[in-house]
């Protein structure tokens, strides 16, 4: 059976491997088409459509943005989007700009606590993208201030740690209409990671499809076959379309491999191919060779 995997991430965002490297291991790994998506950043999809080319494999332009809806946060996957949209663009400036100043508070707060750590120090291990909590934690850990990635984590970076910083997201209204402005699909990403009771993940789901998400993201890695059959349930009672993916990050999430999640994830092609075909609904059609006319 052809598979995909339509959530994945490059050292662009937090991932470690560069877009191009990505596409590569994509088609090592038998897959038929992949999803980049790195967080609030299009930076690596040229890279990687063109690799993907290269490497005999489709390829699916996205993005993960970071959003909130009635003051609960979230992610957005945007599949198939014209990643040099000027609009897009202009936008994700505006949200890295936000990110850099968020992160020059988070390192304050690290220097109020004692700890001897730079931006430079943060920045070595950013790659050419934007820097999250995943590249302070690496620098937490070569500084030998923390014993491992994950205790970075737990003392200062969690959501509720010393040196955490809230982040202003883009609400998700905005965030879908700019999705559908580009000619992608909106898709609520690991619905079953918010720490929701399902009434509230319900509730959740409804209001991004009354705000115009077109799908939820139903397989994925940390999923058992009942949360699974539970979101395909959610899907069908809200009319959304499936995706799925393994949210491949590579050395920072050992383990989780990409097209497979921890041994047990299979997202059908299908599954990309009917995603697709609302993609070109969205009247991007010239700017898609894969839309038919």
């Amino acid at each position: 059976m052809k598979t995909v995997d339509l959530h994945s991430h490059s050292y662009i965002s937090d991932g470690s491997l560069s877009p191009s490297e990505l596409a590569e291991y994509a088609k090592k790994m038998n897959l038929s088409a992949f999803a980049l998506t790195d967080h609030d950043s299009a930076d690596g999809l040229k890279e990687a459509q063109e690799a993907a080319e290269k490497s005999d494999i489709e390829f699916v332009p996205g993005i993960e943005f970071s959003a909130v809806i009635n003051e609960q946060n979230f992610h957005l996957l945007g599949l198939f989007i014209d990643f040099q949209n000027n609009v897009l663009e202009l936008e994700l400036q505006a949200i890295k700009e936000e990110r850099n100043n968020r992160n020059r508070v988070m390192l304050k707060k690290l220097n109020d606590l004692g700890l001897d750590i730079s931006m430079e120090d943060v920045l070595k291990y950013s790659g050419k993208g934007i820097v999250s909590r995943v590249h302070f934690a690496k620098a937490l850990l070569e500084k030998g201030i923390t014993s491992s990635y994950k205790d970075g984590f737990d003392r200062f970076l969690r959501n509720d740690g010393p040196a955490y910083v809230k982040r202003n997201s883009i609400q998700a209204k905005k965030a879908i209409d700019l999705i559908h402005l580009c000619g992608g699909v909106a898709v609520l990403a690991h619905p079953l990671s918010y720490k929701l009771s399902d009434k509230n993940v319900d509730k959740l789901t409804k209001n991004l499809k009354d705000a115009g998400i077109d799908g939820i993201e139903v397989f994925y890695s940390t999923h058992s076959s009942a949360q699974t059959a539970f979101v395909k349930k959610l899907a069908d009672k809200y009319s959304l379309l499936y995706s799925g993916g393994s949210d491949f990050h590579g050395e920072s999430k050992p383990g989780l491999e990409l097209g497979i999640g921890y041994g047990s994830l299979s997202v059908p092609y299908t599954v990309y191919e009917k995603l697709k075909r609302k993609a070109c609904e969205y009247g991007a059609k010239k700017q898609k060779t894969y839309c038919s006319e």
